[in-house]
């Protein structure tokens, strides 16, 4: 009789793990890839990606705490592929939750800030609080705002919390997600001048200028440029100044490309951002006017005196011989 209990109670042990692993969620693996419907090459030229990467060494997630104990989550996140210039990934953050509130989460959110081509690490300090299966749930999202580009990537991995007894709870049937609301009086952000690929000499004074729309006043604007042959690091022409709509620059003695970028962010809590990009061509300087007037004038101060000497040679009278 003890013999059949106890085969009951494996069997039981048996079918939760079986239970547990086919309803536990896994990862999502790579986001999407949202260069693409810009930049349609049939060789790829363009794409990235944000990736949680659960298999990276330096990520440690435990798959079982006891209650009240408390373990370390550390995640790498990989802003990966081959966007050129516009590699920079913005306001990225990686989130940490249980799904069933069988531990607890030190904070919930890890904000990264702007992170170019590379891997970036969060970590949490998670505390068992009852018996039970869970579910660690991982997210990031991020925005690349040439376009702008919407990243999003996942991972979630069971966990078991103290001596629980019961079965593992299923994964409930995900509802749709409601359509978000519409932002009332969306900012927005344009470049009136210079256009795209427009040509500015260096070391000449040039007019930015720009036209916004919506957002809730007093508006703030940051004005920043981006040379072919820096590090990929902007450098800031102007930095929290009033929306006035126009700026004078002197174009940096660079030749080459210039990547003009303008951010504005409105008064409304949390402020709206919004974002634009433009590419000019830096040519070579004007010649200033002296450089150009000494050499015409030398050139004509020896024309004249050449022209005078023919002249009174051509005048001057010949000896005549008796």
């Amino acid at each position: 009789m003890q013999l059949k209990k106890a085969s009951y109670i494996l069997l039981g042990v048996t079918l939760s793990v079986i239970l547990f692993i086919v309803f536990s969620p896994k990862a999502e693996g790579i986001s999407n890839n949202p260069c693409s419907p810009c930049h349609p090459s049939p060789n790829g030229a363009y794409d990235q990606f944000l990736d949680i990467l659960e298999n990276d060494v330096q990520t440690q997630i435990p798959s079982e705490i006891d209650k009240e104990q408390i373990k370390t989550v550390s995640v790498i996140i990989e802003n990966g592929g081959s966007p050129g210039v516009y590699d920079i990934i913005s306001d990225v953050a990686l989130s940490l939750s249980s799904q069933y509130g069988f531990f607890s989460v030190d904070s919930k959110t890890h904000n990264l800030g702007e992170m170019g081509i590379g891997k970036r690490s969060a970590v949490w300090q998670i505390t068992g609080l009852t018996d039970g299966f869970d579910t660690i749930l991982i997210s990031g999202t991020g925005t690349n705002f040439h376009g702008p580009s919407q990243f999003s990537d996942s991972y979630s991995i069971p966990i078991t919390v103290g001596q629980p007894t019961s079965t593992p709870t299923p994964t409930p049937t995900q509802t749709p997600t409601p359509t978000p609301t519409p932002i009332i009086n969306q900012l927005s952000v344009i470049f009136q001048a210079p256009k795209e690929r427009e040509k500015w000499p260096s070391l000449t004074n040039q007019n930015i200028s720009w036209l916004t729309n919506g957002g809730t006043p007093p508006l703030r604007i940051t004005l920043e440029y981006l040379t072919s042959n820096t590090s990929k690091l902007w450098t800031k022409i102007a930095n929290n100044i009033a929306n006035n709509g126009s700026l004078t620059w002197k174009i940096p003695n660079n030749n080459g490309t210039i990547n003009l970028r303008i951010t504005i962010f409105d008064s409304s809590s949390p402020p709206q951002t919004a974002m634009a990009i433009v590419n000019i061509q830096v040519t070579e300087p004007i010649p200033e006017f002296s450089t150009i007037l000494i050499p015409i004038i030398l050139m004509g101060t020896i024309s004249i005196i050449i022209i005078l000497k023919r002249t009174i040679k051509q005048k001057k009278p010949s000896n005549i011989i008796n």
